[in-house]
């Protein structure tokens, strides 16, 4: 089946398209006011050719590679005397670093 631009676009369509225009204009490829313009125009769009219009001077991204979704969250590991100084006072030192700052 070859890809017909008159097809009616679906709100999946245009929230797909917005997502990908906010991860254009936070890499600095479009201005603000480009970005507000086109987002405008994205949800107005009728037709998936309108939509790919909107994306037709940028390069493609794909959402699902984006580097925030390759990062591990991993506990931090502690070092092995703080654990042991952190225990021995009943608190960690992050907390010790919180009452300094309140009685200061």
């Amino acid at each position: 089946m070859a890809f017909d631009p008159n097809i009616r676009a679906s709100d999946a369509d245009r929230d797909r398209v917005a997502s990908l225009l906010r991860e254009h204009h936070a890499a600095g490829r479009l201005s603000p006011a480009e970005f507000s313009e086109r987002l405008d125009r994205t949800f107005a769009a009728v037709t998936v050719g309108e939509l790919d219009k909107l994306l037709a001077d940028l390069p493609s991204i794909d959402l699902y590679r984006l580097p925030d979704a390759a990062l591990t969250r991993q506990p931090r590991q502690v070092q092995h005397g703080q654990a042991l100084r952190a225990n021995r006072r009943g608190r960690s030192a992050g907390w010790r670093a919180a009452w300094s700052v309140w009685f200061t």
